[in-house]
Parts: C-alpha cells; structure tokens; sequence
C-alpha cells in the first residue's frame, strides 16, 4: 500500500509546474508607467526570472515537506501514542502547521493538484470536513477557483437549496 502511495507521488511531482505556470509572464507595460530606462527595465525583467524560479522552488518545497511529514506519520503510527508528535515538535514544528500541511498533502495526492498547497486554512479545513458529502469535482472546482472562499459559500448555498 505505502509503496503505490510513494509511485503516485512521484507522478504527481510533475504537475507542480502547472501551478508554478499561475506566475504570470512578463507582460508589465512600462511605457504605461513612463518607464524608458533599459537599465531599470532590464534589471526588472532579470529579477522576475529569479522570482519566478523561487516560486517553483518554494512550491516543490512546501509539497517535499508536506509529503515528507506525511510519510513520516505513516512510518511512526505503529510506535507508541504521541511518537510522532514528540518527533515533530523536537524539529521545532508547530502542531497545527504540520497537521496542515498534512491534510494539503492528503488533498494534493487525491487531486493531483499542486495548487492545494495555496489554500487557505479554511479552504483546507472545509475540504476535509466535507469531503464525503461534496463530489471530487468541486473539491477541484475550490481548489481551481481564483477565490476558494466564494466557491466555497457557492457549494454551502447549493447545499442548503438541495436540503430544502
């Protein structure tokens, strides 16, 4: 079981360049701004490249960490109560950023989505909440949407007509 967890993920890894793609590319208008100097336009053009590499950095790192606590909880389950939580917090982890990130991975390996690493505590929290009673499909529209929160009060609302 844990090795075709570990083979899927290793599938999805390559999705996270979708997500990165999200940075727009350089399409400022200078002259809009009265921006003629080469020199300043040409530095700001090289420091959106090193932005735009930091960002696929920072998004590989932050699901290499994720993943990387997932695995680790899998591994200690089998020890006494607590051993994985005494072997985060003497990393210097928080519980609830762990937990969070966790439960971003746990998402991430089921949508094969990259941009799960972006929401928010809340976005995350409903998911996981709700996640037997709303389909696939919308846990992918949130995650997809440009404001997780209003497709979330969007699915609430069609929830609460349904039951009506």
């Amino acid at each position: 079981m844990a090795t075709n967890v570990f083979e899927k993920t290793k599938n999805k890894f390559n999705k996270e360049e979708t997500a990165v793609q999200e940075i727009k590319q350089n399409n400022f208008d200078y002259e809009e701004h009265e921006i003629s100097d080469t020199k300043i336009i040409n530095s700001l053009v090289e420091k959106e490249k090193t932005i735009q590499k930091l960002a696929k950095q920072v998004l590989r790192a932050s699901i290499d960490m994720a993943k990387n606590l997932y695995e680790a909880r899998e591994e200690l389950a089998s020890y006494k109560s607590g051993t994985f939580y005494a072997w985060f917090e003497n990393l210097g982890l928080n519980k609830d950023f762990v937990y969070r990130a966790i439960n971003k991975y746990e998402l991430y390996l089921k949508t094969n989505n990259p941009r799960v690493m972006d929401l928010s505590k809340r976005a995350v929290e409903f998911i996981k909440k709700n996640e037997d009673v709303i389909e696939i499909e919308e846990i992918k529209e949130i995650i997809n949407s440009e404001n997780p929160t209003e497709k979330i009060k969007t699915i609430q609302d069609k929830e609460i007509t349904e039951v009506e």
